[in-house]
């Protein structure tokens, strides 16, 4: 795989695990530690965490085959929580051997139950265990792509319209020409060059509180400058539900880097309603900003 199209997969894995160990600096919180274990609770549910952490039985019976798969994870548990994009790791080193940890456990539990009641129970419980990731999954399996049908919107009016996301890579992929859709800038003067150049739209979605924050930390509850002013003052052209609150504490623990400001962030989702995609005219934006700006030149 890493070296099919001239090793373009090692390129980019390499290049952002060193990307990576540069943006990890000066993000440490003490919080933050208990990123792994809270992710096994929160995520998933307290009778996946409860099973996991029964794995400590081991340590007692002296299993030290059966303790590996657990005894890995929380290796690695520790050492991911010094590094950014924690729910990446969760994802694609950790889930796997929890799994494997949870099997070990629950097989040895129905094995040794004397008690057939003891015995339905575990199973019952591991039944409802199902039920719950049954549900999530379903959750995640119906996201709907409001990128795609945003720019479906858009085209109906103009083919060749011409867009500014906050998640560009994945918007321009449903753009007539790649070259249609940019980045936001992250100052009000970029929205000028924008507009000359042709570009009449903004879209704005989850993926700013990761690039646009106005103090640069993820997932801080206030955008840049003009930004939050088009959230706070100028009605959108369109709103799109996008993310479900499930996909949106995922999202955001994902791309997670401090816990305690993670945290705060889905809580105020409830009313803030973070998980939108909206669509502004850029023209509209542009006024606004000028009346502002005049407004500040009066002292009014």
């Amino acid at each position: 795989i890493g070296d099919i199209d001239d090793g373009a997969n090692t390129r980019i894995v390499f290049a952002w695990i060193f990307h990576q160990s540069n943006l990890a600096k000066g993000q440490l919180d003490f919080l933050s530690f208990f990123s792994y274990p809270f992710y096994l609770f929160y995520l998933e549910s307290f009778i996946l965490g409860g099973l996991f952490f029964a794995n400590c039985f081991y340590i007692y019976k002296k299993e030290w085959g059966k303790l590996l798969p657990f005894a890995l994870t929380c290796f690695q548990m520790l050492m991911f929580s010094f590094a950014q994009e924690k729910g990446a790791r969760y994802i694609t080193a950790d889930l796997p051997l929890i799994a494997i940890a949870v099997s070990f456990i629950v097989v040895d539990l129905i094995q040794s139950a004397k008690k057939p009641v003891v015995r339905n129970a575990i199973i019952g419980l591991i039944i409802i265990m199902f039920g719950i990731h049954g549900y999530k999954s379903y959750d995640i399996m119906c996201f709907h792509n409001a990128y795609q049908e945003s720019m479906a919107d858009l085209r109906k009016t103009d083919n060749d319209i011409k867009v500014a996301s906050s998640q560009f890579m994945v918007q321009k992929i449903h753009a007539a020409s790649p070259k249609y859709v940019t980045g936001l800038p992250q100052q009000a003067q970029g929205l000028l060059i924008l507009y000359a150049n042709g570009f009449r739209y903004l879209v704005i979605d989850p993926q700013a509180y990761i690039s646009y924050t106005r103090d640069g930390r993820r997932f801080s509850p206030e955008l840049t400058g003009y930004m939050e002013m088009a959230k706070r003052v100028i009605k959108p052209v369109k709103v799109y539900p996008h993310f479900s609150d499930e996909l949106l504490k995922r999202f955001v623990l994902e791309h997670n880097v401090n816990l305690r400001e993670s945290l705060n962030f889905i809580q105020k989702n409830k009313t803030e309603h973070y998980g939108e995609l909206k669509v502004y005219d850029l023209r509209t934006i542009m006024v606004v900003l000028k009346e502002l700006q005049q407004r500040k030149v009066q002292g009014i």
